[in-house]
């Protein structure tokens, strides 16, 4: 769903234009005609849910992000995610870039969050402010 760009797939709905998730994924045919539909619609939002927890790694370890979990997906089949998700406290964001058998992740995390970076079986306490971290995917972080 997320790698094709024929129907089902939100590249389908990318390529012909769409900002927003529609409510079919042929609200667009691919001769132009458009059907009548939401062109707004959460139906198939889910995926948002998954690519910014699963696959960038951003997740809530307590109510109002109080407490955050860095956990990104780096064996996922992508080069590079950039996520970033408002919290009360300012924006806390990953930026990870594979390279070859390695990644860089880079982590900006705002005053008021107690944060940390989870790969593999290592856990790093972050501070506040931006962090940079060397990654070997699949085994340990490097730091």
């Amino acid at each position: 769903m997320l790698w094709q760009s024929e129907a089902p797939s939100w590249l389908y709905e990318v390529d012909r234009g769409a900002t927003t998730i529609w409510e079919t994924w042929d609200g667009v045919s691919p001769d132009g005609d458009v059907r009548t539909m939401s062109f707004n619609h959460y139906a198939f939002g889910c995926v948002d849910d998954w690519l910014f927890r699963r696959v960038a790694g951003l997740v809530p370890a307590a109510s109002g992000w109080r407490r955050a979990r860095i956990e990104p997906d780096l064996e996922c089949g992508l080069a590079r995610v950039d996520a970033a998700v408002p919290t009360p406290y300012g924006e806390l964001a990953v930026d990870w870039r594979r390279q070859g058998d390695d990644a860089l992740v880079r982590v900006s995390v705002p005053h008021g969050i107690d944060a940390e970076l989870v790969v593999g079986e290592r856990v790093i306490r972050l501070d506040a402010g931006v962090s940079e971290h060397a990654v070997a995917c699949g085994e340990r972080v490097a730091a």
